[in-house]
């Protein structure tokens, strides 16, 4: 999807702080929605940092949005009872 106008006033390049701070305000999130592929790093634009794609972003956001929750990173320990954790 190409978004002309993006309603968040986002960049289309957006770095992992960028993600945690303006859109997903949880770094645990973030880990857990590029582990389970929901988002991926761009290819190697030349810097250190790693970005992402804006649209992949709106994407894992609708997911959240809809009550979907990407699983819990491997190294997490298992939960006991109901799975309230986000």
């Amino acid at each position: 999807m190409l978004m002309l106008h993006d309603p968040m006033g986002l960049p289309p390049l957006l770095t992992r702080q960028e993600l945690i701070d303006r859109i997903f305000r949880a770094t645990k999130l973030v880990q857990r929605m590029q582990n389970a592929g929901w988002i991926k790093p761009l290819p190697d634009l030349g810097s250190r940092e790693s970005y992402f794609a804006r649209d992949d972003a709106y994407k894992a956001l609708d997911r959240i949005l809809q009550g979907e929750r990407p699983p819990r990173l491997p190294s997490e320990p298992k939960l006991q009872g109901p799975e309230m954790d986000l």
